[in-house]
């Protein structure tokens, strides 16, 4: 589907068609990021911690799921103030 981007106010949009909306389950607010120059629109999700189990998989496979503190960290702590 081919669509216009339009001026709106100070910024540029366009308008999705109801039926698609319905169809990806998007309500009222959307999340949007740019993957490969591509815009992605999806449904907001309030969740904090979605699709972060996902993410530590993938982080595992690639091996980047290493500690970043020392194993002696809380030797090192004893002289902190809190």
């Amino acid at each position: 589907m081919q669509t216009l981007v339009v001026q709106v106010g100070n910024a540029r949009g366009i308008q999705i068609p109801q039926n698609i909306l319905s169809q990806c389950g998007i309500l009222d607010a959307v999340n949007i990021e740019v993957e490969n120059n591509q815009i992605i629109i999806s449904p907001f999700s309030s969740a904090p911690r979605e699709g972060w189990g996902q993410k530590f998989q993938e982080m595992r496979e690639a091996g980047d799921d290493q500690f970043i503190l020392p194993e002696n960290v809380e030797s090192e702590m004893a002289d902190w103030t809190w």
